[in-house]
């Protein structure tokens, strides 16, 4: 008869000589059975790809010893806030990026000796998408009208 305590199992699946080389996807090493359930049919292959991606993704974690500090709509989120100086942006955005799919950059703005109102600022995605973001009383509000701030910023320049 079989063991089938926790320990007996974990022992059983933890030991790596069980696993074809194919089988093995980085960290993540897959059951043979698993595999040929996989090619049953488009759902199950689907099914396994969600399921194998999100034990790469778990993997990187477990191996760098760290957690997102929020999961959302299926992404792993980092909270970083930075005094807003090159070092200390790109130091975060580094740790972030080591920790999650995506990196909320908290900017602190207050950390500024001038009051800079009205200021704008526009950030660019990896697709060239923009936002643009006003300040208002020391913190970046979204601002929705991205002609309107355009037409302003080229008539500031006069």
């Amino acid at each position: 008869m079989a063991d089938t305590s926790k320990k007996a199992i974990i022992a059983r699946y933890t030991d790596k000589s069980r696993y074809k080389p194919e089988y093995i996807y980085g960290d993540v090493y897959v059951d043979e059975d698993r595999i040929i359930l996989s090619k049953k049919n488009k759902y199950e292959e689907e099914i396994f790809t969600i399921e194998l991606n999100a034990a790469k993704r778990f993997s990187i974690y477990l191996e760098k010893n760290t957690n997102p500090d929020a999961i959302t709509l299926d992404i792993f989120i980092d909270f970083k806030q930075t005094k807003g100086t090159n070092t200390s942006v790109t130091r975060q955005l580094e740790r972030g990026i080591g920790q999650a799919d995506a990196v909320l950059l908290i900017l602190k703005i207050k950390a500024m000796k001038h009051n800079h109102d009205g200021f704008v600022v526009i950030i660019e995605n990896f697709e060239n998408n923009y936002k643009a973001f006003i300040i208002k009383k020391g913190k970046l509000s979204v601002e929705k009208n991205f002609p309107l701030i355009a037409r302003r910023l080229s008539s500031s320049g006069n």
